[in-house]
């Protein structure tokens, strides 16, 4: 097999699992830490396959969201987006909420991602890299 072959394969490969990963990551969550209802946060996702998105640097199950309390008594849930810069360092920047749904859950939910820790995005070659990311937080009764 030739070393062109053998790297198309392996971009096709690292292509197909990157979108596999995304797609399951925009429809479900893992269920993390909340002080009341469930918060599932979806994996932090990129708009490249050309490389390998940043992660919470202590996994999932170190996050800790709180759901607001007057959300949580009006019946307030539903699915919120945050973008953010990853730098190769893993210090996020500009985070901003993309797709919100009031009530004091798109702040908690910005409050959460700021206070958490992120290992940085890669290349194919394995090398840190500054990269924008998007993560889903999904608030449920």
């Amino acid at each position: 097999m030739s070393v062109i072959t053998s790297r198309c394969l392996f971009f096709f490969s690292a292509f197909i699992l990157f979108t596999l990963m995304n797609n399951c990551a925009a429809t479900e969550g893992t269920v993390v830490e909340s002080n009341r209802g469930e918060v599932l946060v979806g994996s932090p996702a990129v708009d490249r396959t050309d490389i390998v998105p940043g992660t919470f640097a202590g996994g999932k199950s170190q996050l800790s969201f709180r759901y607001p309390e007057d959300c949580y008594n009006m019946g307030i849930e539903g699915a919120i987006e945050i973008s953010f810069d990853l730098q190769d360092t893993g210090e996020l920047t500009n985070a901003r909420v993309t797709r919100g749904i009031g009530g004091g859950c798109d702040e908690a939910a910005l409050e959460a991602i700021r206070n958490s820790e992120f290992s940085p995005a890669m290349d194919l070659n394995g090398n840190p890299i500054p990269s924008r990311h998007t993560v889903q937080i999904i608030y449920r009764l």
